[in-house]
């Protein structure tokens, strides 16, 4: 059992977290950078209708671009549609129809999540790769530039593989370079012209209206046809100190450039990611091999490169250790309570393979997914399998100090005596948990069912393992009393 356990453990889906059936399920989409807000707005708007059409929506509701003070680092061609789900339809079924309706809009970057996986991985995300070189630098060109040096570098290490560095996506922007000369000339500064024009393009609140317990802002910007034309912007009319109006093209460059679609920074400092995997049984020496090389790397100043990733953070962390604690603290006490390390040593070995039934068990009928409440599981399995297990023990030492000296009598009085205990135990944890079964793993049980099926096969294991594995092997340790 715990063999086949730990086989299918490794070859699983295994996850901290179960995928939670939430009734609002959450589209994000992202479209090409700089598309513009029309385009965004009917697509957005087309994807919606069909969606709220399918059987079993309640409703649908999206949210374009970014609230002026939010958070979040979108653009006007992303969007997120936030779906709610009749809790009477079949949730498996409504999500897969949402599915295939997204197949018909490509071009775009999509993701379907519940609302509660969405806020989980934005918070708990992680790496989609091993290991991660970050190179940070105040300048674009240049941090580029060192980045892929340190690529290059990096591709040449062995057991590297999948190197990916994230190209920087730009969209078309409107530049006003103004003219220092020309604008003295006329008694305009940079910002004279900076006000304008962000008058003309972005708006500027000049009021207030109130109505029914409301405020709306009154805004004067331009129109929507004259923002997006250049030729308008040229056309600007500035004033000056001299009484004259100056157009703006008459005292600025105006031109179409690239810009970043985003600005990634981490402790207000650019910074550029080389992503990688790396051949798990060269991994250490990947890891030592390429912090060697950062640290015989010159960089200019103010630039620096670090590497980090998830399988430097496996190989540093205690997890294993602790565990290792955990597995000699149970075998003392075991020790301390049965005051020898044969018994003590037995059970313990009989107890992981209590545990690893149960494990077996949750990957079998839990989908292949470990998660985190499968954990908790755990731990009343390998308690009632050593409680037992000690009774059992106990009973038969008191059974030999009675004066019985023939070990297998010894071996059958004792289990008799055990057999309804044990059996009483297994069975009220099955009825206990036996509602949680009928239901399945519906919406709102994604926590509870794997926690389930572990103890219940673990306490299946244990029974089975303590009323006939622990007699039988228990008789090389029961001697005859002189």
């Amino acid at each position: 059992g715990l063999i086949c356990g730990v086989v299918l453990w490794n070859v699983s889906n295994l996850k901290l977290l179960p995928s939670i059936k939430d009734p609002n399920i959450v589209i994000s989409w992202e479209g090409i950078p700089g598309g513009s807000y029309d385009s965004s707005d009917k697509i957005i708007g087309r994807l919606g209708a069909e969606v709220s059409k399918l059987e079993g929506i309640d409703h649908v509701s999206v949210h374009m671009g970014r609230a002026i003070r939010g958070d979040e680092i979108v653009g006007i061609n992303e969007a997120k549609l936030f779906i709610g789900v009749d809790p009477k339809a079949k949730y498996e079924e409504v999500k897969g129809n949402i599915e295939e309706i997204m197949t018909f809009y490509p071009g775009a970057k999509t993701s379907i999540d519940s609302y509660s996986d969405s806020i989980a991985n934005k918070h708990w995300g992680h790496d989609e790769k091993d290991l991660r070189v970050r190179v940070y630098g105040p300048q674009f060109e240049l941090l580029e530039a060192e980045a892929q040096k340190i690529r290059e570098l990096v591709a040449a290490v062995d057991g590297v593989a999948e190197l990916e560095m994230k190209a920087k996506i730009t969209k078309p922007v409107i530049e006003v370079e103004v003219d220092l000369q020309k604008a003295q000339q006329y008694g305009i500064k940079p910002g004279d012209i900076r006000r304008e024009s962000g008058i003309l393009i972005n708006g500027l609140i000049v009021g207030y209206l109130f109505e029914e317990q409301k405020v709306f802002e009154v805004v004067v910007q331009g129109e929507q046809g004259v923002k997006e034309s250049i030729t308008s912007l040229e056309e600007l009319i500035v004033g000056s100190s001299v009484g004259q109006n100056i157009r703006l093209k008459d005292i600025a460059d105006i031109r179409v450039a690239q810009a970043f679609d985003v600005i990634e920074r981490e402790a207000f400092s650019r910074y550029e990611d080389i992503t990688f995997e790396v051949e798990s049984r060269k991994g250490t020496a990947v890891v030592k091999e390429i912090e060697t090389l950062l640290k015989g790397l010159e960089l200019p100043h103010e630039y620096h490169a670090v590497l980090s990733g998830e399988f430097m953070e496996e190989r540093e962390s205690k997890f294993y250790i602790y565990i290792l604690v955990i597995l000699v603290g149970f075998l003392l006490l075991l020790h301390a309570l049965l005051d020898s390390w044969k018994p003590a040593s037995l059970l313990f070995i009989l107890s992981v393979f209590a545990v690893g039934g149960g494990v077996l068990m949750g990957l079998l009928f839990g989908g292949g997914i470990f998660v985190m409440a499968s954990l908790i599981g755990i731990i009343p399995v390998a308690g009632i399998s050593a409680r037992s297990g000690i009774l059992l023990i106990k009973s038969y030492k008191n059974i030999q100090e009675k004066g019985v000296l023939n070990a297998k009598d010894i071996i059958t009085e004792g289990t008799r005596k055990r057999f309804v205990p044990v059996l009483l135990t297994t069975v009220s944890t099955i009825l206990v948990f036996l509602p949680i079964f009928i239901i399945g793993n519906s919406a709102g049980n994604e926590l509870v069912y794997p926690m389930a099926i572990i103890v219940v096969g673990g306490f299946i294991a244990s029974a089975f393992i303590t009323l006939t594995v622990l007699p039988f092997l228990y008789l090389t340790f029961v001697q005859e009393k002189k």
